[in-house]
């Protein structure tokens, strides 16, 4: 939804259209590097609760947006966005096991598909629509407020989560290394910096990959 409203970002903020992609990226990029880590801190933390959570950061770092005054400060509340959006993503998939009948399993997968298709084809409509109403700032608000009535039912209706089972152990080293590695990809294939550090970033990404396959064949 965020995607329509980069011409109209860049004429508020005075911005080149090269930095205002990063609207765009640093979401991305905080999404993908986050996702494994959000999904461990499920497993320790209560899927629940980690979800719950990602939606109240999802929620204010949306309506914080609504309030940015410059570029790079929207930029870093669309990173935390991506990282709310990282809790959301991992735990709404792990929680279909702990809500849904094994025998309805498919079901509940296919239907959850069948939402985030639809809403990745609603974004671009609704929000061109929102932006030619009222303005890029109402994108956010429609977050916030769509985030707001997430919680709502969240908490009403997800079952707490369950006492942990004894202590889960955590691999620091592989979770670094691998968030390390998946940032690094996706600002390659971003391809918003220059040829040099493109290069960089992309070396950065074959070697942690390596280093990640190395510290996974030595984990517990």
């Amino acid at each position: 939804i965020a995607n329509v409203a980069l011409p109209d970002m860049a004429a508020a903020f005075g911005a080149t259209p090269r930095d205002v992609q990063w609207v765009v990226i640093a979401y991305l990029v905080t999404l993908t590097a986050a996702i494994v880590t959000a999904g461990r801190l499920g497993d320790r933390a209560g899927r629940r609760n980690v979800l719950l959570a990602g939606v109240v950061l999802f929620a204010v770092s949306s309506a914080g947006a609504v309030l940015a005054q410059g570029l790079w400060t929207l930029v870093g509340l669309r990173a935390l966005q991506g990282i709310a959006a990282a809790a959301i993503v991992s735990q709404t998939m792990a929680l279909v096991g702990d809500v849904v009948p094994k025998d309805q399993t498919g079901r509940a997968m296919g239907l959850i598909a069948t939402v985030s298709a639809v809403g990745t084809a609603l974004g671009p409509s609704l929000g061109g629509a929102l932006v030619a109403g009222f303005g890029w700032a109402s994108i956010f608000i429609a977050l916030a407020v769509v985030g707001l009535l997430t919680l709502v039912v969240g908490f009403a209706a997800l079952p707490r989560d369950a006492a942990p089972r004894g202590s889960l152990g955590c691999d620091l080293p592989g979770t670094a290394i691998l968030s390390v590695t998946l940032g690094a990809f996706a600002l390659t294939t971003s391809q918003v910096a220059t040829p040099a550090l493109t290069a960089i970033l992309a070396g950065l990404s074959i070697a942690g990959f390596a280093a990640f396959v190395w510290v996974e064949r030595r984990a517990t």
